[in-house]
């Protein structure tokens, strides 16, 4: 019985890990960043895709990545 109960909080634990940045920093500080830059689609794109070159070696999420260049670039740029 002990055994479920650890694999339990094992998970529940691992399961937090991601979230506790979130908790500490708030909003994602980039987001007043692109708000400014939505004029200038050619640098939102290449700063995005240099992020998801990036991603390759760091921790950085992706999909808020493709999300937030979908969003401030158009299709054309």
């Amino acid at each position: 019985m002990y055994r479920p109960i650890k694999l339990v909080l094992l998970i529940i634990l691992f399961s937090l890990i991601p979230i506790i940045p979130f908790i500490i920093f708030g909003e994602i500080p980039g987001i007043a960043w692109l708000e400014s830059m939505q004029s200038n689609a050619w640098i939102i794109a290449i700063t995005g895709l240099s992020l998801l070159s990036i991603d390759i070696w760091l921790p950085i999420p992706s999909s808020a990545t493709i999300i937030f260049m979908g969003a401030y670039c158009p299709l054309y740029l």
